[in-house]
């Protein structure tokens, strides 16, 4: 076949040929004249932005390779979190500020004032998360407009009050397993992160998905062990994609192992996923009684003629509902029991609470648990040092929001948001000079309680419409997994805040594990 710049060939229906003839000065000309004009498109884009955005405070931007030196002599190690959190401290006066990744902008927020106008919003609803459509599909968390408002209305009754009170036996099962294999370490060190995650994961899949026998009878261990060895490598993966420049540019990112890895691991959470949908479809059509659960929504929708639900989509929304479902709760007592193991004045007064009202062991309601007034303020104060989810991606429409003094700012159409929430929980504006330091008593303290002042300052399962749709959820699994841990163990460890760094991918989690003892009090 002859080359391209000599002569193609086209071929059409019957007995029409044309040929082409390409020289190649034309072609070289033509090439040039579309990256010029690309460039030129970009650099006239840029100087737009830098017009619109000018006056925000941020690290510099450099022609072309925009914030990259700075940030370069910034990182102290490889953990995008470790960036943030520094340029939030540098910018800590600060409601928001800019970083330039190469000519595209990237708008940074962290005050809960500056922020409400775009969580409360009923239009400014579009998620910035191109590369996470790439394993999720487009289901209600990265799904935005009518399709996001009708997939919350479908599943929001999964997470009614009452069907998860529903759950107290299930979810207790599930802690004493994990109580039980705890005291078995008899005192020796063991990484309580992997077990966490092995717990919620398990939880999870019961409740709100009804996988109970369907899970041990459909699916070999070994390929129990895979799927969630998947997700946890997903997990692992998402936090290199965070600090991988390649990873943010489209074209590039296909073609790294980091992408190759993730494809491997999705294909086999997508294998295993179909499986369990096929049983739990199959057992529903013998059903004459259907509880109110998350899969089970999803199945009658998918049953239902011109639903407009495919079963890709239900594929889609259960492995992100597992994903953000067990790695959310498994982030959140990570660090909740990491900081109780550091401070164990909190851990003694947080244990005589819990026994003087109750025996360990105890199946414990999730209205008995909110009645723990102490325990309440150790979960918030832990989830505002440690937020879960740290940020969160915006880009829609533009929108006007109040900066200080009476002043406000409007974020141009398609910039994209970053929803700082670890720096909000840590604004000193509003939470005061020992905003770092950990004190669940400020929660008893109207004085010091940030939320006296705007509720927005303290937003760990985020706000508004697009809050966390399965919060009160996640609140009754880790209160429930606190009290009986707590009750029967003293835990402590090794580790301190400089030696175990947060690493961030989808959610907060250590990236080397959390590494305790635990000493048997019954």
């Amino acid at each position: 076949m002859k080359s391209c710049s000599v002569v193609d060939r086209v071929m059409f229906p019957k007995h029409y040929t044309i040929d082409l003839k390409v020289d190649k000065r034309q072609f070289c000309y033509l090439l040039g004249t579309a990256v010029g004009l690309k460039v030129l498109h970009l650099t006239v884009k840029n100087v737009v932005d830098r017009w619109r955005l000018r006056g925000l405070p941020g690290l510099r931007n450099d022609p072309i390779i925009g914030s990259g030196l700075e940030i370069n002599k910034m990182k102290k190690s490889e953990e995008f979190m470790d960036l943030l959190n520094d340029v939030s401290k540098r910018f800590e006066n600060e409601p928001m500020w800019i970083i330039w990744i190469g000519l595209r902008p990237v708008i940074f927020i962290q005050s809960g004032a500056t922020m409400e106008p775009i969580l409360t919003s009923s239009t400014y609803l579009g998620k910035a998360y191109d590369e996470a459509k790439e394993f999720f599909g487009d289901g209600l968390f990265i799904s935005s407009g009518q399709k996001w408002r009708d997939r919350r209305k479908l599943l929001t009754p999964a997470f009614h009050i009452d069907i998860i009170k529903s759950f107290k036996d299930s979810i207790h099962h599930h802690v004493m397993n994990t109580v039980a294999y705890i005291g078995k370490q008899n005192g020796a060190s063991f990484d309580i992160q992997a077990k966490l995650g092995e717990s919620t994961f398990t939880n999870l899949l019961e409740t709100q998905f009804g996988f109970e026998g369907e899970w041990t009878s459909c699916i070999s261990q070994e390929l129990r062990k895979e799927y969630f060895f998947a997700l946890r490598t997903l997990l692992v993966n998402n936090s290199l994609k965070v600090s991988s420049l390649i990873c943010k540019i489209p074209i590039l990112r296909h073609f790294t192992t980091i992408m190759a890895t993730e494809r491997k691991y999705k294909q086999t959470l997508i294998k295993i996923t179909k499986t369990l949908i096929a049983t739990k479809i199959e057992q529903r059509n013998k059903e004459t009684v259907r509880p109110t659960r998350l899969l089970n929504l999803l199945i009658d929708q998918l049953q239902r003629p011109n639903s407009g639900i495919t079963i890709e989509d239900v594929v889609d929304e259960v492995n992100a509902f597992v994903f953000a479902g067990f790695d959310t709760s498994t982030s959140a007592l990570t660090w909740i029991f990491f900081q109780l193991a550091l401070d164990q004045q909190v851990q003694e007064k947080l244990r005589k609470e819990l026994l003087d009202r109750f025996k360990p062991g105890t199946a414990l309601s999730l209205d008995e648990l909110n009645s723990l007034i102490y325990l309440d303020c150790v979960i918030k104060e832990c989830m505002r040092v440690y937020t879960p989810v740290p940020v969160i991606a915006r880009r829609d429409h533009s929108l006007v929001v109040p900066i200080e003094d009476g002043k406000t700012f409007t974020i141009p159409a398609n910039v994209p948001v970053r929803l700082f929430i670890s720096g909000v929980h840590k604004y000193k504006k509003a939470w005061g000079d020992d905003a770092d330091v950990f004190d669940p008593d400020r929660f008893l303290d109207p004085a010091r309680d940030a939320r006296t002042k705007n509720a927005f300052n303290f937003i760990p399962f985020s706000a508004g419409p697009r809050n966390c749709i399965g919060q009160r959820y996640a609140i009754f699994v880790i209160k429930a997994f606190i009290a009986q841990l707590i009750m029967n163990f003293r835990l402590k460890t090794q580790l301190t805040r400089d030696t175990l760094k947060p690493c961030l991918a989808a959610t907060l989690f250590a990236k080397d594990g959390l590494i305790v003892t635990a000493e048997k009090l019954t």
